[in-house]
């Protein structure tokens, strides 16, 4: 299984860490857990370094990015 099957199946199932970068950002932009695990389960992965941006669309279909790192596990940097 490659890093970013992992990320996505780590995404999907709620397996993740939030930065407190994140959840402000995820409070500031309404986005919740659950456009999340949607975004994850539709959208795609795209490697830019050491970052893996999830590009895709939450629960009311507007576009989200989420940026992850992964360091013992998934971790969620920012969503945009």
């Amino acid at each position: 299984m490659s890093i970013i099957d992992i990320i996505k199946d780590d995404l999907v199932s709620g397996n993740f860490r939030l930065t407190l970068h994140a959840r402000q950002r995820m409070d500031q932009r309404r986005v919740t857990l659950q456009d999340i695990r949607i975004c994850a389960k539709d959208g795609e992965i795209f490697v830019d370094g050491d970052e893996f941006n999830l590009i895709g669309l939450d629960l009311e279909d507007r576009d989200l990015t989420v940026v992850c790192a992964y360091r013992h596990g998934t971790l969620i940097v920012t969503v945009k």
